[in-house]
């Protein structure tokens, strides 16, 4: 059963969970937040905006995910929309933790103008965040992805912010892999441009390092280059007494 909400609004909104500070994206819908009414927290906006728009809707029905367990995992709590549009109406159905017993629908118009208007605010973002999302929508993706390799994020690395970090994992997701970009009293946004002509490089030339997923794989991924080098994980040592 579907229904018609009249209304629906988008935010990005800075939180604080489990893991410390992050970011989610609201939804609105006549004026009701519905995130928080269905696995708790909403999605972050690199992934649902960046690189591309997923709240934009198609005649071809598409599942986005839109909320996340309150720790910021998506996995452990999860709600999915599914969005069509339909003529001059989009319709939403939600799926998996539902915040109402009933979808929505919305005027097409009014839904693409608020899809649109999100995705090219950037009144929200620090100086981390404009950089990863020139990173993310800068990227050749493609490109990466033939070469066996997703981006997955990119900012300071958070106990060393003297540092600024691009993760990656290869398309086997046998291995995380690791760039690493000294700010040295530069912003994140200073370091864009070398970081995009690193990513269009081949990745044998990467200074990269590496670190298996499971315990099972051993020695570096197949398109490791001799600079590559295994990460190194300490164990932070705790004081007793």
């Amino acid at each position: 059963m579907t229904s018609v909400a009249g209304t629906i609004r988008f935010a990005v909104a800075r939180v604080s969970n489990e893991l410390g500070e992050d970011l989610e994206v609201q939804v609105f819908v006549d004026d009701v937040e519905m995130t928080s009414r269905g696995a708790g927290l909403g999605m972050s906006p690199f992934g649902l905006l960046f690189p591309e728009n997923r709240l934009v809707a198609t005649t071809e029905p598409r599942i986005v995910p839109i909320a996340r367990c309150t720790c910021g995992t998506y996995g452990c709590g999860v709600t999915d929309v599914r969005i069509r549009r339909q003529g001059d109406v989009v319709h939403w159905d939600w799926l998996h933790e539902t915040p109402a017993d009933h979808g929505a629908t919305f005027d097409a118009a009014a839904y693409d103008a608020e899809a649109a208007r999100i995705g090219a605010d950037h009144t929200w973002e620090r100086a981390e965040d404009t950089a990863e999302r020139l990173i993310l929508t800068g990227v050749d993706h493609a490109w990466l992805d033939a070469e066996g390799l997703r981006l997955q994020f990119a900012r300071p690395v958070f106990d060393d912010p003297s540092t600024y970090r691009i993760v990656l994992r290869t398309t086997d997701r046998g291995y995380q892999v690791f760039l690493r970009f000294p700010l040295r009293g530069r912003t994140p946004v200073d370091v864009v441009d070398e970081a995009l002509a690193t990513l269009r490089t081949p990745p044998a030339s990467w200074p990269a390092t590496f670190s298996p997923t499971s315990r099972t794989v051993t020695g570096p991924p197949g398109i490791a280059g001799r600079r590559w080098r295994q990460e190194r994980f300490l164990r932070r040592r705790t004081r007793k007494g």
